[in-house]
């Protein structure tokens, strides 16, 4: 009885956001609503045993470990320079800067939009998602202090992060952007044209909501506290030389991009290579090789606890894929009407959401329509590509794993916060997703 599998997906969710909401870790909660969709598939006569639903999350965990592990460390060892360095503080600097030389009605609302943007420079340099708010964080959190903003903006970083910096400007080296290449044959720039519209659609969208919410904070009255109370205890470490030249910062920065998109040097290589770079150039800025090999250290290991993270959630999104009950949903979407590529946008949505996370979402839905899109034909495959990552920001779902890995860093509940992350990446990206199929239809597919 595929039905009462069903409310097993949606009772497990529920738990899930339940959870997520008294503050546990995700190596908890992952494992307990997994067990929750069990015990549904046992009562709706579901033969497989708890041990199969083990291997299950085990291959979904271990797959994620495998694939992503130096990835991740290579990332968060990026993110761990760029702050040890001074390329960070130094960039929110000279923002401040400019920030105090604009009317003073505009200064919150461009403190708030730094954080963003920030986000989206690290993210579109290739700091992982998930390790990108280590090094924004302690920014945000000194300027948002002076200016005595609600620490809940905050959230707003996903305007620059998990939207158009990961999925949607052409050349992006995050994962998700990387993914349709092996079913589409695409290269990371597909449909760069397309991808600049939407990702204009995407700022425009995303900076509109910051005004907004900013603008019903001040009627409110709301300062940095009380959300700002848990942050506001914690001790980051900066670099007090003087500060680095940011147009070579800003080169070496982008350096793993460059390295990805002009010289074809795939992610995990192109990072390992930038920083070498940042340790050679910037090798006085470590008084001694203990304080070299303490930031190698800290910094690779900074990586392990967000990919443990994404692996236990993907973990229980193959649980969910796996009961019975998922066949309800896929066969519902595709009963769609219209193009394949449109279901295919459908599904990614969907599925992100479901699975709580972009990576999750397009994985399944490439495996699961990929092929079915590319026979149908219709459209170019770089429009393929770019329809097929868009929809990922959407899975901004009470349990997705970066959501929570962002405020679990930014000391944020979801209580707090998590109305801000639903808005920018469901809401935000599934009025995107709709731009986007109508400019595919009418053309635009370049």
């Amino acid at each position: 009885m595929e039905w009462i599998s069903l409310i097993g997906i949606i009772a497990a969710i529920f738990v899930f956001l339940w959870l997520s909401f008294k503050g546990l870790p995700m190596l908890f909660i992952a494992p307990v609503a997994s067990i929750v969709i069990f015990f549904f598939n046992l009562i709706s006569g579901d033969a497989n045993s708890f041990s199969t639903m083990l291997e299950t999350f085990g291959a979904g965990a271990g797959g994620v470990i495998t694939r992503y592990l130096l990835l991740f460390c290579m990332s968060a060892l990026f993110g761990k320079l760029v702050g040890e360095i001074g390329i960070a503080s130094s960039f929110a600097n000279s923002y401040e800067k400019l920030i105090h030389r604009a009317p003073e009605k505009y200064q919150k609302y461009l403190t708030v939009c730094l954080v963003p943007i920030a986000n989206a420079i690290f993210v579109y340099a290739g700091v992982n998602l998930f390790v990108v708010t280590f090094t924004v964080v302690a920014i945000g959190r000194d300027l948002f202090r002076k200016m005595n903003i609600p620490w809940h903006l905050y959230a707003m970083s996903m305007v620059g992060s998990a939207t158009f910096a990961a999925s949607t400007i052409p050349g992006s080296p995050q994962i998700q952007n990387l993914m349709p290449i092996e079913f589409f044959g695409t290269t990371a720039m597909a449909a760069p044209v397309l991808s600049l519209v939407l990702t204009l659609v995407s700022i425009i969208l995303g900076f509109s909501y910051i005004k907004i919410a900013l603008n019903k904070t001040e009627k409110k009255g709301e300062g940095f506290m009380p959300t700002g109370e848990a942050i506001n205890e914690e001790t980051f470490t900066k670099n007090e030389d003087k500060p680095v030249n940011l147009i070579l910062a800003l080169i070496l920065v982008f350096l793993p991009v460059i390295l990805m998109n002009a010289a074809k040097i795939p992610a995990v290589p192109s990072l390992m290579i930038t920083n070498v770079v940042l340790l050679i150039v910037y090798y006085r800025r470590f008084p001694d090789w203990g304080t070299r090999l303490k930031a190698l250290g800290t910094g690779v290991t900074a990586g392990v606890m967000p990919l443990m993270t994404l692996a236990v959630v993907t973990g229980f999104g193959k649980v969910l894929t796996a009961a019975t009950g998922f066949n309800l949903i896929y066969a519902g979407l595709e009963a769609i009407s219209g193009p394949a590529y449109i279901r295919m946008v459908a599904m990614t949505i969907v599925f992100s959401f479901l699975l709580g996370g972009s990576t999750n979402g397009i994985t399944v839905t490439l495996n699961a329509l990929g092929a079915d899109v590319l026979q149908a034909g219709g459209i170019t495959t770089a429009a393929m590509h770019r329809l097929a990552v868009i929809g990922g920001p959407a899975g901004t779902s009470p349990h997705a794993a970066g959501i929570c890995n962002s405020m679990h860093v930014a000391k944020l509940t979801h209580k707090q916060a998590y109305k801000h992350y639903f808005i920018i990446g469901t809401v935000n990206t599934t009025i995107l997703c709709a731009v986007a199929c109508i400019l595919v239809a009418l053309g635009l597919q370049f």
